[in-house]
């Protein structure tokens, strides 16, 4: 549940940024500031961020929290 809230953060302020027209490079720099408590964080949310790049959605950021949120668990119920 930690992971998948904290990734589907993660992609919600990727997707600010990219709303707000912050290039892939400039966002990858900021990201290079954040402290992140456990070191899978740092290249997991490089990973999330570049999708959220890729990606064509025009979302809100909260609704792509959402969605993100919801599909990471099921993912993961689906494992178990």
């Amino acid at each position: 549940r930690y992971m998948c809230s904290w990734g589907a953060g993660t992609a919600a302020r990727a997707q600010e940024l990219k709303l707000a027209g912050v290039s892939l490079y400039a966002a990858r720099t900021k990201l290079q500031t954040y402290k992140f408590s456990k070191p899978w964080m740092r290249m997991m949310a490089m990973g999330i961020t570049e999708q959220t790049y890729d990606s064509p959605t025009r979302m809100s950021p909260e609704a792509l929290r959402r969605s993100f949120n919801e599909d990471c668990l099921r993912y993961k119920l689906a494992r178990k």
